[in-house]
């Protein structure tokens, strides 16, 4: 399992147009209102790095609402 300290450090945030109030976010990162063609980039060269397979996800429970 990894841990925080081995993880990447976020680049950008994305979708803050969603948010009622995106003024309070700090500005140590881009704050972009919507994914930009470069985080599409990375998501897919991630996906060509999985060669292109899909993993099935696990549901153990479900969730009652």
């Amino acid at each position: 399992m990894a841990t925080w300290a081995s993880r990447p450090k976020p680049q950008m945030r994305t979708m803050t147009s969603d948010l009622a109030d995106a003024s309070n976010l700090p500005d140590d990162l881009p704050n972009l209102p919507k994914q930009s063609l470069g985080f599409y980039a990375k998501l897919f060269g991630a996906w060509i790095g999985m060669g292109f397979k899909n993993p099935p996800i696990a549901i153990k429970e479900k969730l009652h609402v």
